[in-house]
């Protein structure tokens, strides 16, 4: 019998390893773009971060993470707003989650994900959106508010509201799943199965509504019980990084049915696993030569099917995140051609702040009527928008 290695790699080929921007030397084109800030930050209410965009017509949807101060701190909330002008306006965002008080403090809600779908059974419109729970043990708290550091969380979970009228209104929360804090919402498969990426566990569901029958797959070795969060994550990067240190999934299918799930690491590339079984099962991770800077990313197809990555991929002064760029590939794994859609240099917080920084933070990206938006924090304070004409790609 081959090795587990060894067998996915026959099984799947080496292709995945061989995954490469071509930082650098790629052909590289400066988009002009308008860019809007939608949320500022303000003493008080100064952390935004972890943007999810969607869309269906006519509007482009986006949520984030809001708090007082620091990167999940305690009472952290779920914002939301929408675009019915291609991007170019915004509602006031508001709250849609307010967590609830937990054993010591409030718990905290992160923004995972947002779907806009129609009713398999009605035929209406619905706007799922995800999000992630936990709350601090006594260890992990000072003075009412979160110690440095990710540990001591618990009784962490993933969460979904829905709304019947474009986000007016929301229902009451339903669980998604135990243990698990998703990285971005459900991704749609050629066979209409959704999967759900978190950091080394990939819930997957046949239900095509998202809402029910989520069941949890995860990198080889991950015991089943394991609380995929960020101190989840930190425990076991602590304990082996080089098996476990990835986080941040990120999925797109290939034209022979494969799922390539990209990793975030600590190095300054990402890494990749498969999955040759429409999710059931994923291979363990390796390194490919796409370069990162240290950030959250967004990977899928566009309507004419290409490959695209939607990154702030410098390995260089890592942190700083910039610039932006969707870099697109024929193949999904030669990404050649790279577009800027953002340079500006990082800058200092306005604000004091728990793990702040960075110009182009977590981005993430929907396509509609033509027309591109991609959202980001900045410097984890304001939430901006840029927009561009899908035909800049061509």
């Amino acid at each position: 019998m081959l090795p587990l290695a060894a067998a996915w790699a026959q099984q799947l080929g080496e292709g995945a390893a061989d995954i490469t921007n071509h930082w650098g030397v790629a052909e590289t084109v400066r988009i002009s773009t308008e860019e809007v800030v939608v949320q500022h930050a303000v003493e008080g209410r100064s952390y935004h971060h972890h943007c999810q965009m969607a869309a269906q017509p006519p509007y482009f949807f986006l949520a984030f993470s809001s708090g007082a101060k620091n990167e999940d701190d305690v009472g952290q909330e779920v914002f939301f707003t929408r675009s019915r002008d291609g991007g170019v306006t915004w509602d006031t965002p508001r709250g849609i989650v307010k967590p609830p008080m937990g054993e010591h403090a409030p718990f905290v809600a992160t923004a995972t994900g947002l779907r806009a779908f129609y009713d398999p059974e009605s035929g209406g419109r619905l706007l799922a959106a995800y999000y992630g729970l936990y709350e601090y043990q006594a260890g992990g708290l000072a003075d009412g508010a979160r110690r440095p550091g990710d540990a001591n969380h618990q009784n962490t979970r993933c969460m979904v509201i829905l709304s019947e009228d474009d986000g007016v209104t929301w229902s009451a929360p339903r669980l998604v799943a135990e243990n698990v804090v998703c990285n971005l919402g459900p991704q749609l498969t050629a066979s209409g199965r959704l999967i759900m990426p978190a950091n080394v566990v990939f819930l997957h569901t046949d239900d095509p509504s998202g809402l029910s029958g989520w069941v949890r797959a995860a990198l080889p070795g991950i015991p089943p019980e394991h609380p995929d969060d960020s101190a989840g994550f930190a425990r076991l990067f602590a304990e082996d990084p080089d098996r476990f240190g990835f986080c941040e999934g990120s999925m797109f299918q290939t034209d022979n049915g494969v799922l390539r799930m990209m990793l975030r690491t600590n190095r300054p590339q990402l890494a990749v696993t498969e999955s040759a079984d429409n999710g059931m099962t994923w291979s363990p991770a390796r390194m490919t030569r796409f370069s990162d800077n240290g950030s959250r990313h967004q990977f899928g197809r566009l309507p004419d099917g290409r490959y695209f990555a939607l990154s702030t991929p410098d390995p260089e002064n890592r942190g700083a995140r910039t610039p932006l760029v969707l870099a697109l590939s024929r193949d999904g794994v030669s990404f050649d051609r790279h577009f800027v859609v953002g340079d500006a240099p990082a800058h200092p917080p306005k604000f004091s702040g728990h793990a702040k920084g960075g110009r182009f933070g977590y981005p993430h990206l929907a396509v509609m009527d033509g027309v591109v938006v991609a959202a980001y924090s900045v410097a984890k304070e304001d939430v901006a928008v840029c927009r561009f004409p899908l035909s800049r790609l061509d």
